[in-house]
């Protein structure tokens, strides 16, 4: 008998073909995961058909204005006609300047800028040097290679993808650099 449900994996490589923003927080959440099956190997009784996206109208709260905002929600079909409604939401990754890991067990500021050979350009302009990062994430993308080649990364994966612009300020010029980030 062929498994015709449709599995984490399926569902984590169609959101990789979508646009990140706003994240699709509500499909990672255990409601839509519990739809997919326990695995990729256990059979379903109904499929995932289709996904319809809603209108958003503009926020009109200050509250709401001041800060990264949606109320938008998909709307789910099944095979066997039923439908879920799900909320999305705006979710943190990371914060420019963060310290993260990276894949081969070494640590990257994100945002961080290098010179072609590598190397970690330095603020010297206040009492402590320290990298200059980006202050200004431009663009996102989820990706997904067929044959990642990225030391330390193997299976089936995603990438984040983000583009960063210039910085515009150094230490001496008054910029704070606690780890806060933009």
């Amino acid at each position: 008998m062929q498994n015709t449900g449709i599995s984490r994996r399926t569902l984590l490589h169609w959101a990789g073909t979508v646009p990140a923003t706003p994240m699709l927080g509500a499909l990672t959440s255990a409601g839509i995961l519990t739809a997919c099956g326990g695995s990729a190997d256990t059979p379903t009784t109904k499929t995932l058909t289709g996904i319809s996206f809603g209108n958003m109208a503009a926020p009109t709260a200050s509250a709401d204005r001041a800060t990264t905002f949606t109320n938008a929600a998909i709307t789910l079909a099944y095979s066997n006609n039923s439908t879920a409604i799900k909320t999305l939401a705006y979710k943190t990754i990371y914060k420019t300047g963060t310290t993260m890991n990276r894949p081969d067990g070494g640590q990257a500021i994100t945002g961080g800028y290098y010179d072609v050979n590598g190397n970690a350009i330095l603020d010297l302009s206040g009492s402590t040097p320290a990298q200059y990062f980006s202050d200004c994430p431009d663009g996102t993308s989820l990706l997904k290679l067929s044959n990642p080649t990225v030391s330390g990364v193997s299976g089936n994966v995603l990438f984040h993808v983000a583009q960063f612009e210039y910085k515009t300020a150094n230490a001496k010029q008054g910029e704070v650099r606690t780890g806060g980030g933009v």
